[in-house]
């Protein structure tokens, strides 16, 4: 059946002040679509009527007309988060278009029905107004939309036809849409009342059942305050004591309760026989990668929700009776009281992984932060809660050194690698003070001309006793004890001065400094770089920095993009090390301003016996030349790959064949040849 009663009648735009109305509304959005399927129907019974006597063109069009209007008042009422309003007008236009639809079609095919059918569509008609007339009544909009078209457009029509029982029909219908136009009215009208009456009957039993709980409170006022006190009493003693071995964050436990629960399952193992053949007890240590640029780029509002999340699934993804904590910022600790053997330590660190898989939604934007992990076992790594907490920690800080997301298990390689760790820190603190950092310079070649334009300084350390170390050896040392800036600003420094000396000799060698991730995030570093520069009296373009492809991923997009157009308004040269690592998005690289590009010394080694390396150089020093940007291959061994670079057009070399990092008085006389 035509449906003006419909979507509309939902949400009611005209003064949703009674409660019925809404009960009306959302019984009537119930029924919506029996009332599509019948007002196809209804047009399919006409259609089917008129089908050997009507112009099938009309009669299909008129047909079409009427699917297309149901079709699109389906649709509507299928669409959700509607306001009341749009609701309203939904049902209204939709009641007009159907009402129009059928007024039409009884003024074109009402002479095609002879005898009987004469009174075809008078009968649909009407029986559809009824049926308008009752089910939208306490929408009138809705009702009056369907119920003027349908039965005023028919019933003028007829009265305009020349027969003898057309016109008669034709005023009967004007007659019938007073009539039931009128009927629909006072329908709305005794709905309102009934509805009115039901709430004042409500409120008259609300206010009667107010009254008799009043009274009941009265009476019961004087236990219930008694008991409220010493419940509230108990409740903040709880409270309490809740807030002093839990994170108010997080709600895990924190580093007091766990300590606490570790030492009781010590306890427990020493005292306890039955448990002396138990499984080892797991002590795990994590923590969130990534966390810190959650909080510098998304803000600590962020960063907390971050916590929150992450608190949760460790919670899902524990055994019972593990204790999760939050020690403190973005770390938290397992303690697993016993576990079937070693192995089980590994695969619930393996699931932990797996699970922060799935990034985290944060509001403002969805990032995958995934979680590092460091096992320590009893009784095998100690049995002191202490230690097994150092030990896990140390264990976490070795996963933390293979990258993202992986678990390290503690170990007695590991407590003599830590050992020696701490030694290079201790030595490392004084290094710079001493003058046991020095500088060694290889040169790099320009391919057409095999002429030094540049040296690349790279820090080597004279230790004590140990001898010559490389910057693999103690720079990640540098770099988690807060040391690499100062080791940072010293190679800057060092550099600056000798490619002042070079200037002043008149020599176009530049300097090449090698900028780490943690540099690059400084907030003041092209002030660094300024102020290097004024202190040795170089000028900007005789400095090249040299950014790993691997430091521009660590650093944030836009902070990134920022930072490097800082440096390049300096003057100086900015170069992209290691790269064709993937690390950084070309679609990104792009829009940096580098002058120049080190391709990775990976693929330059086997660019000769590898055709798939061959194609990645050859790759790299087309987009090089594509932007803009000079080409440089680094790690040139062997004469075949001097060759080979050459013949794909590579701008410049640096490799042990071209020359190995050297003392500066090695270097100075291959710079005045």
């Amino acid at each position: 059946m035509s449906s003006p009663y419909s979507s509309a009648d939902r949400a009611s735009t005209a003064a949703p002040d009674t409660a019925d109305v809404d009960h009306t509304l959302i019984e009537i959005e119930s029924r919506q679509h029996l009332f599509v399927g019948i007002n196809l129907g209804v047009t399919v019974v006409a259609a089917a009527t008129l089908w050997l006597k009507a112009d099938r063109t009309l009669l299909l069009g008129w047909v079409g007309y009427m699917a297309a209007v149901q079709t699109a008042r389906y649709l509507a009422t299928r669409t959700k988060s509607r306001s009341a309003a749009r609701i309203a007008w939904t049902s209204t236009t939709f009641a007009a278009l159907s009402g129009i639809g059928w007024g039409v079609g009884g003024g074109l095919f009402h002479g095609l029905v002879t005898g009987g059918g004469f009174f075809l569509f008078p009968f649909l008609i009407a029986g559809l107004t009824a049926g308008v007339a009752i089910a939208a009544s306490h929408h009138l909009p809705s009702f009056f939309a369907f119920c003027v078209p349908a039965l005023a457009i028919y019933g003028v029509l007829l009265v305009f036809v020349r027969d003898i029982v057309s016109p008669t029909i034709g005023f009967l219908l004007l007659a019938y849409l007073a009539g039931i136009s009128l009927i629909a009215v006072q329908i709305h009208r005794a709905n309102r009342a009934q509805g009115a009456r039901a709430e004042a009957l409500d409120a008259a039993r609300r206010q009667l059942q107010g009254e008799v709980e009043a009274n009941l409170r009265q009476l019961r006022q004087s236990n219930e305050q008694l008991s409220a006190e010493i419940a509230s009493r108990k409740r903040n003693e709880e409270r309490i004591h809740h807030l002093l071995e839990h994170d108010t964050l997080t709600n895990l436990a924190n580093r007091r309760l766990l300590t606490q629960r570790l030492e009781e399952a010590l306890e427990r193992r020493r005292t306890d026989e039955t448990l002396r053949s138990a499984g080892p007890l797991a002590v795990m240590m994590l923590d969130l990668d990534r966390f810190k640029e959650v909080n510098d780029t998304l803000g600590h509002p962020a960063g907390d929700e971050l916590l929150r999340q992450a608190a949760a699934r460790l919670r899902s993804q524990v055994p019972a009776g593990v204790t999760v904590a939050r020690m403190g910022g973005d770390e938290f600790a397992l303690l697993h009281p016993e576990l079937s053997d070693a192995l089980e330590a590994e695969h619930l660190a393996e699931t932990i992984i797996q699970a922060f898989q799935e990034s985290f939604d944060l509001g403002r934007a969805r990032m995958q932060i995934l979680v590092s992990l460091g096992i320590a076992l009893y009784p095998d790594h100690g049995d002191d809660a202490d230690i097994l907490l150092s030990h896990a920690d140390q264990a976490l800080y070795e996963a933390k050194s293979f990258g993202r997301g992986r678990y390290s298990v503690f170990s007695k390689e590991l407590r003599e690698s830590i050992e020696a760790r701490h030694l290079l820190e201790k030595g490392l603190r004084t290094a710079v003070q001493e003058g046991q950092l020095e500088l060694r310079f290889q040169p790099r070649y320009t391919l057409s001309t095999r002429r030094i334009v540049a040296a690349e300084a790279l820090l080597r350390w004279r230790h004590p006793s140990l001898g010559i170390l490389p910057p693999a050896d103690f720079l990640p040392i540098a770099e988690t004890t807060g040391l690499l800036d100062l080791i940072g600003r010293h190679v800057l420094a060092e550099a600056c001065d000798q490619a002042r000396l070079w200037q002043n000799d008149g020599l176009a060698t530049r300097a090449a400094v090698n900028i780490s991730a943690v540099q690059l995030q400084r907030p003041d570093f092209s002030r660094q770089i300024l102020a290097a520069l004024d202190a040795a009296e170089l000028a900007p373009e005789r400095l090249e920095l040299e950014i790993a492809e691997s430091a521009c991923a660590r650093a944030p997009g836009p902070t990134l993009e920022r930072e490097l157009h800082r440096l390049k308004g300096l003057g100086v040269r900015l170069v992209l090390d290691n790269f064709g690592r993937g690390s950084v998005p070309l679609v990104f690289l792009k829009t940096l301003p580098f002058d120049a590009v080190k391709i990775d010394r990976t693929f330059v080694r086997r660019m000769c016996i590898d055709r798939r390396d061959w194609a990645v150089v050859k790759a790299a020093i087309t987009l090089a030349r594509a932007l803009g940007w000079t080409s440089v291959a680094e790690g040139v061994e062997e004469e075949d790959q001097l060759d080979a670079l050459l013949a794909l057009g590579c701008d410049e070399a640096q490799g042990f064949l071209l020359g190995r990092p050297m003392l500066l008085p090695q270097l100075q006389p291959m710079l005045v040849a």
